[in-house]
């Protein structure tokens, strides 16, 4: 909720929570322009700068038959690309959206790219996959669109392979954030909240990352946590 104060009066605007039908084509019609806006904005960049620490750190993909990937929200394939571009071994990229033109931009910015990749539109409260399937879960910017998000947070957990890393960009609450929740329709979760809601489906070892220390933008906008299947 967004609470302004003008003189006497204040003013409280709330979402009104979105259907899955209306999310689809509220990013539908935004899939044309969302690939360039996203890298425009440094996002592109800043997901690179990410993987590059993690990988460094080692705290994904460590093993050699570590492949299989599932990217939740995939959009047009942002994130994705920018793990295959920092990759040391072949990857499988699974990835689930609700918005079939989302989908279809994806599978246009993965050509070219030595990857196996299979695209899928369905929803991250049922997951279309059997348990323990993946070596790393990732999504950005996806559980803000819930309202419940410890339901996609369980799913994550579900289709994990015990010990493999579920990483979840999310979006920093400041005013910014606050008038932007209102154009996408979404909610900005509390760290504390979201840090329990991991532990509370079974993940252990959460940590809590900038999203990237030279791109102003997104490090204002986002915040990145991975745990790990216990």
């Amino acid at each position: 909720m967004l609470e302004i104060t003008l003189g006497t009066w204040q003013i409280s605007l709330k979402r009104t929570s979105i259907s899955g039908e209306d999310l689809s084509r509220m990013y539908d019609k935004a899939s044309n322009f969302w690939h360039s806006s996203v890298n425009s904005l440094g996002f592109m960049s800043a997901y690179e700068d990410l993987f590059q620490t993690l990988f460094k750190e080692k705290k994904i993909l460590t093993k050699q038959d570590q492949c299989k990937v599932l990217d939740i929200g995939i959009g047009t394939g942002a994130l994705s690309l920018q793990l295959l571009k920092n990759a040391k071994n072949p990857l499988e990229i699974y990835g689930l959206d609700l918005s079939e033109k989302m989908l279809m931009k994806a599978k246009e910015n993965f050509k070219g790219y030595a990857v196996k990749f299979f695209l899928k539109a369905g929803n991250a409260k049922n997951l279309p996959y059997p348990n323990s399937s993946f070596n790393f879960v990732m999504n950005a910017h996806l559980i803000e669109h819930s309202e419940n998000p410890i339901e996609e947070i369980r799913e994550m957990v579900r289709v994990s392979k015990k010990n493999s890393p579920i990483l979840i960009i999310t979006t920093k609450p400041n005013m910014i954030s606050e008038f932007h929740s209102l154009r996408w329709r979404y909610d900005i979760i509390k760290v504390e909240k979201l840090i329990q809601s991991m532990k509370d489906v079974g993940m252990k070892n959460i940590q809590r990352y900038s999203l990237s220390k030279k791109r102003l933008v997104p490090n204002y906008l986002s915040e990145v946590f991975i745990g790990y299947k216990k």
